[in-house]
Parts: C-alpha cells; sequence; structure tokens
C-alpha cells in the first residue's frame, strides 16, 4: 500500500516539475516578446 501511494506521489511530483518547466518556458517567451514593446512605451512616456 505504501509503496504504491509513494509511486503515485512521485508521479504526480515529476508531472508538476514538466509543468512547471513548462509554464517557465513559456513565461520566458511571453516575457522576451513582451518586454521590448513595454521598453519602448516606458521610453515614450517618460
Amino acid at each position: 500500500m505504501k509503496i504504491g501511494t509513494f509511486g503515485l506521489w512521485t508521479s504526480v511530483v515529476i508531472s508538476r516539475n514538466n509543468l512547471l518547466k513548462k509554464v517557465n518556458i513559456i513565461g520566458k517567451g511571453v516575457k522576451i516578446k513582451l518586454n521590448p514593446p513595454i521598453r519602448h512605451l516606458e521610453r515614450s512616456a517618460t
């Protein structure tokens, strides 16, 4: 029983880590795409 729950827990942790990695990669991509326009807007505003 303990091995089963441990296996389930580890698979959940692994899947969560993979999801977080994907989110981080997507987040970095979005930041890279958004950064230049934001900087341009900040320069024009000041």
